[in-house]
């Protein structure tokens, strides 16, 4: 039985921005994506240099608090924070952006991700196949998980009411499924993020080890690891050797 810690997915988009920059926030797909301005979406950053996480959400806290009704740049105060770890202030300014104006949809798309990098967090520190599984679990935590992954989910589903289009939050909102247990629908996701972008590698990639290790689908999994290989994620290769050769 493989667990999610057994495997690396591709990780999550978020969208980019320069914390040094004063210009407005634009949106821009790099493939192409267009809806509401111009957004370009990164897979998240990781580092754990603080020292870099105070930097930015110094200049960014400094960069709203002067032009309080710039959201996109609370939005990106928002973004940094949950990238820190700081998840309880970044759902804080994050709240008061959709607040303000809850008709953007990059707003409620950056929440989701807020929650969801949360979600990978506890994830590691008490995996589960199922938040309503309690075998092992307080009632209290399993109250708790159960609530953090429906806000996560509904989050996600807000996006995608708002731009059903956006193949990001398809995407995106698989992952947290696949935290949760939900393969089947987190497969359904991946299926819409490549409907609605067919050069995103790594959704055929995370779609094929979802299909091929939890789901039990090896041949539309294999599929998917050998379409993943050829747009250039290379390390599909040793999965299909392992897992779909004869």
């Amino acid at each position: 039985q493989y667990r999610i810690t057994d495997v690396e997915f591709k990780a999550i988009f978020i969208s980019q921005f320069d914390p040094d920059s004063e210009q407005e926030f634009r949106a821009f797909d790099g493939r192409k994506y267009k809806q509401s301005g111009e957004i370009r979406l990164i897979p998240v950053l990781e580092t754990e240099d603080s020292d870099v996480w105070r930097d930015w959400i110094h200049k960014l806290d400094s960069l709203a608090e002067a032009n309080p009704y710039k959201l996109e740049l609370q939005m990106r105060l928002g973004v940094v924070q949950a990238l820190a770890a700081s998840y309880n202030e970044a759902f804080s300014t994050l709240d008061k952006v959709i607040e303000q104006d809850s008709s953007q949809f990059m707003f409620w798309f950056e929440r989701a991700n807020a929650r969801l990098q949360l979600s990978k967090y506890l994830y590691s520190i008490s995996p589960i196949q199922d938040p309503f599984n309690s075998d092992g679990k307080e009632e209290e935590e399993v109250d708790f998980l159960a609530e953090h992954y429906g806000k996560m989910i509904r989050d996600y589903t807000k996006v995608l009411r708002l731009a059903p289009e956006f193949s990001y939050a398809w995407y995106n909102r698989a992952y947290g499924r696949a935290l949760s247990g939900d393969f089947e629908g987190a497969v359904r996701d991946l299926t819409q993020a490549i409907r609605y972008n067919p050069s995103m590698a790594e959704a055929f990639y995370n779609r094929g080890i979802m299909s091929v290790l939890f789901v039990g689908n090896p041949s539309i999994g294999c599929s998917d690891l050998s379409e993943a290989g050829e747009m250039g994620i290379t390390e599909a290769y040793a999965i299909i050797k392992k897992n779909c050769n004869p």
